[in-house]
């Protein structure tokens, strides 16, 4: 048997890190989820050695470490729920970009990936004019605790950049994942200089396309009119009001978090606002770590 090149190394590495990210879901992968989320060309028979050597498993055209007919079961009803709430979820984001001095909206979290389970929120990633970032969210939370009972099942806003920073400090393969996944639904615009200043996920996924679902919406009087009023001193002051009082009140419910991950998970400035209490972020990525860890002992590969 001819020696294992370099090159076939490198592609049969980024096939497993693939892998190992996704089997943190229990999420099996097709041929063109491994096409997108790799980081190399492969060819089948990349895949028929990983099967062989029982590294991998495939069903019914997934692949994955794990032989499981449940995950692909779930995958299945999962991918078809999101194809059932994707004009809900459009009609949520348009909705959200109706508010003051939003000027971008995009799903994010599992739906942009087009899955979803019964559990799933509809998340949304929200860009915002500069200095007025805290309004935008403060309205957007009281909307979702008056008129939906603080419900976050259909309307989960939790992370706001501004124009002027919309750069992701994170730079991580949980983060790249998220970046370029966003489908984006309103301010295409803008969607796209945000895309350009996070080329950085885009060099960990470069044969990743976004996508941007075909609609757009007018400002209606509601925002034009709040946005005249609040452009000048006043609109200053309230942006800084609310985002003093949403900082107080995450330091006083999660004080007891620490501080770095507090930092990541609470993430506040004027021109941020990131609200994941559970920090997944850093769970995710320390699965990783340990799933990685996992596959090269266990299969005695020896690449770093």
């Amino acid at each position: 048997m001819p020696p294992v090149t370099e090159e076939r190394q490198t592609v049969k590495k980024s096939l497993l890190e693939s892998f190992c990210y996704f089997d943190i879901f229990s999420y099996p992968l097709s041929l063109n989820d491994l096409k997108e989320f790799g980081t190399h060309p492969f060819e089948t028979k990349d895949l028929e050695e990983l099967i062989k050597d029982g590294v991998i498993c495939q069903k019914n055209g997934f692949y994955a470490l794990s032989d499981s007919d449940a995950d692909v079961r779930k995958r299945i009803a999962g991918n078809e729920r999101a194809v059932e709430l994707e004009q809900k979820a459009i009609q949520q984001a348009l909705f959200i970009g109706q508010f003051p001095f939003v000027r971008s909206v995009s799903l994010s979290g599992s739906m942009s990936k087009g899955y979803m389970d019964e559990e799933a929120d509809l998340d949304f990633f929200v860009i915002t004019t500069p200095q007025r970032l805290w309004i935008a969210r403060t309205l957007l939370i009281l909307y979702k605790k008056i008129f939906l009972l603080n419900s976050k099942k259909y309307f989960c806003v939790n992370y706001f950049v501004d124009t002027d920073h919309m750069e992701i400090e994170e730079k991580n393969r949980f983060t790249a994942t998220e970046v370029v996944t966003l489908r984006n639904v309103y301010g295409k615009e803008v969607h796209q200089a945000f895309l350009k200043a996070n080329q950085w996920a885009f060099d960990i996924y470069p044969n990743y396309r976004s996508r941007h679902l075909p609609n757009s919406s007018k400002p209606s009087f509601f925002k034009k009119k709040s946005e005249q009023i609040l452009t000048g001193k006043l609109g200053e002051q309230f942006d800084i009001w609310c985002f003093k009082k949403t900082l107080n009140r995450w330091e006083n419910k999660f004080g007891k978090m620490d501080e770095k991950d507090f930092q990541v998970a609470f993430k506040s400035r004027r021109s941020v606002s990131k609200h994941h209490p559970n920090n997944f972020q850093r769970i995710v990525l320390e699965r990783l770590e340990k799933k990685l860890q996992e596959v090269k002992s266990k299969y005695n590969i020896s690449w770093d």
